[in-house]
């Protein structure tokens, strides 16, 4: 796996421009299965858009983004059983069948209460991990627009989760972290990335807001 800070050019109005860019990174044939994760961060003093992006493929600079540092991930060492700092932008949500939402495919609605956001990441991640502490916090929402299908509009809700999760299956947590939590992946959700804890970890984190 490869773990990259990418820098994204062009002056992208919305999410999808970012997606196409990231898919730009990674050349092959039109049907192939996205093989990445992203999330995007802070963007700088200039207005550059940065994102942090893991692969299993090399991603290859071209003029919509650029790779500004890349390094392997050692994924078996990160999935290890212990204690693990993480970060995660995910969009939880409820789906709702297809009957009651009116819809062919059912409808997805966002968890606007913190508590049925952290019980979400508990469900997701069960048997892989146990969650020892977490804080979350809903982010401005992802706006896109697709102009190759009509212009058809959609808006993504992302949650920021922070906390402590106790690895218990080191195979079933590397599956998490190579393809990601929850829907929304290809417009910059579901990337987890941890950092080792200590063992005995402190109890003054503060509740979900």
């Amino acid at each position: 796996m490869y773990q990259s800070e990418i820098r994204v050019t062009g002056g992208f109005r919305n999410h999808y421009g970012v997606h196409q860019a990231v898919w730009s990174l990674f050349p092959g044939p039109a049907d192939a299965r996205r093989d990445f994760l992203y999330r995007l961060e802070t963007p700088d003093a200039a207005g550059t858009v940065r994102l942090l992006v893991q692969s299993r493929r090399r991603p290859v600079s071209g003029p919509l983004a650029q790779v500004a540092t890349l390094e392997t991930l050692p994924l078996a060492a990160v999935s290890e059983p212990g204690f693990r700092r993480f970060i995660l932008v995910a969009n939880p949500v409820r789906t709702h069948s297809r009957r009651a939402s009116g819809r062919r495919h059912g409808a997805r609605r966002p968890l606007t209460e913190a508590g049925a956001r952290d019980r979400w990441l508990t469900r997701k991640v069960d048997g892989a991990a146990e969650v020892i502490e977490v804080r979350s916090q809903v982010l401005p929402p992802f706006r896109f627009r697709k102009p190759r299908e009509d212009f058809r509009r959609g808006c993504i809700q992302p949650v920021l989760f922070q906390g402590l999760v106790s690895v218990v299956d080191g195979a079933r947590f590397a599956d998490l972290l190579c393809n990601g939590i929850g829907p929304a992946k290809g417009f910059g959700c579901g990337l987890m990335t941890v950092t080792p804890a200590p063992t005995q970890p402190a109890q003054n984190m503060p509740p979900g807001a």
